[in-house]
Formats: C-alpha cells, structure tokens, sequence
C-alpha cells in the first residue's frame, strides 16, 4: 500500500522544490516539514485537527487542491490510501486551465496561447469551386502554404493547358488563394495573442486573489452576486497565531493617572504615619479645649473661727498602718534549677488549662505566671522557686504526691513576704544566669 508522506515528497522533487522553498510559501517549521515527509507527524500525540491542517497547508505548497488532501487524509485515516496523488500530480493527469478552456469552449479554428507564435494558426476550408475540384486541401499550417501553391500550380500545368484567358483567371485564384491564406493566418496570430493576454489576465487575477486572501481582507464575490469570505482551503493556519499574539498597545493616559493614584496614596500614607496624632490631628485645632470651671464652697465665719480655736489632735499610733501593696492581676514565679537538671517538672496553673512537663537545664530559669493557685511537681532537691528574687521557702500546701502548691492569698496575707520567703539565695548557688518565659504549645 502507498504511503501519502512518501507521494508528497515525489511531488515535490519532480517539481523542483526543497524543503526550504516549502517553508518560506508555508512559513511551517522546519521540523514539522521534516515529520510530514518522513511520516512521523501521523505518530504523534498532537491534535489530529492541527495535524491535518499542516499537511493540508504543506500540500497546498505543491499545488495540491484541498478536496483531493482531504480524501488522501481520510484514505489514510482507515488505511486504504492508493497513491492517487502521485498518479494525479506527478503524471500529469490533472487538466490543466488550457485543457479545460478548450473543454468549455470547443476549438474555431484559432490557436491556443500554448501554441508557439513561430507555428501559424489552422486555415478554416475555403469553399471549393466547380473547375478546381484537382485541386489538394489546403488547411495545413500556412509554413508549407508556399509548397501548397507551387504544387497547385504545377498540377494545372499537368493539366491540358487551356486557352490564355484561363491560364490569366488561374493566376487570378491562386493569388486570392494566398492573399486569404495570409489573412487567416494574420487572424490566428491575433487570436493566439488575444488568449495568451487573457491567460496572463487570468493569472494575475489568481494572484491578487490569493494575496487578498493571505492578507485577510474580506474577499470576492460568488455566482449569485453576494459577497464571501475567504475559504477554509485558502487559509494560510501557520499564520492564524500571529494575529492572536499582537497585544493592543495600553493608552499613556491611563498610565499617568494609574501613577498618579499611586503617589497620592503614598503620600497621605507617609504622612498619616509620621503625624503623632492621625486623624485626631485633623479636628484639634478647630475644636477648642473646653475649659473645667471649679467651684470652692464658701466656709462659712464659723469653721474659720474653730479652726483657729481647735487645738491640733496628735493621731493614734494604733490606727496607722503601712499602705497595703496592690498584687497585680497575675503573679509570676521563677522555676530555678539551682543544683541539676529539670528532667522534666510539671506545672498546672489557672492561666492555662492542662498539666504540662517542661525541662530546664541547670543554672537558668523559668518564669510561670497564674493568677490564683499554681501547682508544682518535680525534684524540689535540684528546684528552687522564686518571686523577685526572693526564695520561696514555705508553700500553702503540699500533697501526699509530693505537689507543692502557691495561692494568691499567701501574697495579699503578708504584703512584706516575709513570712514564707527568704531574702536571698542558700550559700553556694549563684542566681540563674538565665530566666525565659513558659513556652506556650
């Protein structure tokens, strides 16, 4: 069975192409010219519309009309592909636009524009006269018109030779004879060169056509009159991206004002960063202070008059006492491991919901916050708990498990916290070179 890629690439050799030439009608890649002849493209994964289109627009290059390549495809499509191309293409048996002229329009006796000019047109018969029936037909060329005459004439003179007066009215034939072989050779020089002009017409209507076509402007007019676009065939598709590809070019002014909404917004944002008021800043000097009127009451003559009689009254030593110190909302305890490692110790405090272990390394701290009770559970041999920088020696509570527990109430009972801490560290321990915060999961 025939293979289509290897008929396209015989066309093209027998027509003198290169696979260059076919790129620059095309502008297809050389490496899809390359798959199409070695059949390669067939194989691919690609889109089989876009497949058919490049070998459509390949063939289109060889003068291959798209009817006769899309029944190829489609022979080649269900494996039933004969090789009419090549036979069609290669051989000749495609009529060319002579041969169908001449089929439309039956021959009148005037040349083709193929003819040669050097060869003269056909002569049309010539009516024959009753006393020139010895004479041969003469609708040969005109080139052997000259041969003709002087075989007419030496036939009459073989001829029983007539009176003068016949010898005179011959003469007087043969010289129309060839005054109307002159003129109807004159008409097929003239007719030749009427076709050849409207042939060349013909193909430089093709050509604006064609380059009407690849340009993209709405073309043509059809057989009813009404206007057409260009066919699919006659589509160039390795350009249908070129069009797609150009960007529309965006408008300066829409740049400037794009860059002026920018500078602006960068500018009120500078300075409503830098002002130390804000937006507060906006309505201060335009709304005054109002002002805080104070009244003092009158005293009235008496109260001055006890002042000055009222002798001072010392104050009651019992009564005084020191301010108590205001505990802030939550209290923090440091977690010192004094002489070892913390490996681990757990806390449970009412900051955070869940019991959890935590290690500390031996010579820092951890400081841990709660606001009412803490519990603590460890090594209290390599522990040392602390509240600015006092040691907590006694707890509220310690448990059978071994907890000890830290309440709120110890704090505000003994505002000095002398009753349950040490003023400084035991002898031999140096304060935590480190104290970080509970890391929180």
């Amino acid at each position: 069975m025939a293979k289509l890629q290897e008929d396209l690439v015989s066309i093209r050799q027998q027509l003198k192409l290169s696979a260059d030439d076919i790129h620059d009608k095309t502008r297809l890649s050389t490496l899809i010219i390359s798959q199409i002849e070695d059949g390669s493209i067939f194989k691919s994964k690609q889109n089989k519309t876009y497949i058919r289109s490049f070998v459509r627009t390949y063939a289109r290059a060889l003068g291959i009309s798209d009817d006769d390549m899309i029944e190829a495809l489609d022979q080649m499509d269900v494996s039933n592909y004969q090789g009419f191309l090549l036979k069609r293409y290669a051989t000749g048996q495609t009529p060319t636009a002579a041969e169908q002229k001449k089929e439309a329009y039956p021959k009148t006796g005037a040349t083709t524009a193929s003819s040669s000019p050097k060869t003269p047109a056909a002569k049309p018969p010539q009516p024959q006269k009753a006393d020139q029936g010895s004479k041969p037909d003469t609708t040969q060329a005109p080139s052997s018109g000259a041969d003709k005459t002087s075989t007419n004439t030496s036939g009459t003179k073989a001829q029983s030779q007539p009176q003068p007066q016949s010898q005179s009215q011959s003469k007087s034939q043969s010289q129309s004879q060839s005054q109307s072989q002159s003129q109807s050779a004159s008409q097929g020089t003239k007719a030749a060169a009427a076709s050849a002009s409207s042939k060349s017409k013909e193909t430089a209507s093709g050509r604006t056509k064609a380059s009407t076509v690849k340009a993209g402007r709405p073309a043509r007019v059809n057989k009813t009159g009404s206007y057409r676009g260009p066919d699919a065939s006659e589509v160039n598709w390795s350009d249908v991206s070129r069009g797609a590809s150009k960007k529309s070019p965006v408008p300066v002014s829409a740049i400037l004002i794009v860059a002026l909404v920018l500078i602006a917004l960068g500018a009120f944002g500078y300075w409503y960063l830098n002002s130390e008021d804000g937006f507060s800043g906006l309505f201060s000097d335009s709304i005054p202070p109002t002002e805080q009127q104070t009244t003092v009451p009158d005293r009235t003559p008496e109260l001055l008059l006890s002042d000055t009689l009222d002798a001072p009254v010392a104050p009651d030593p019992g009564l005084t006492s020191a301010p108590a110190q205001t505990l802030p909302d939550t209290l923090a305890v440091v977690i010192y491991a004094a002489t070892g490692n913390l490996e681990p110790f757990r806390v449970s405090a009412d900051t955070f919901e869940n019991r959890r272990p935590y290690w500390v390394e031996i010579g820092r701290g951890m400081r841990v916050q709660f606001i009412d009770e803490i519990v603590l559970t460890g090594n209290f041999n390599r522990m040392i708990v602390m509240y600015e920088d006092r040691v907590i020696s006694t707890f509220a509570e310690v448990t059978n498990q071994g907890e000890r527990i830290i309440r709120r109430s110890q704090f505000e009972d003994d505002p000095t916290l002398e009753s349950f801490t040490e003023p400084r560290l035991p002898e031999g321990i140096n304060p935590p070179t480190e104290i970080i915060d509970r890391p929180l999961f």
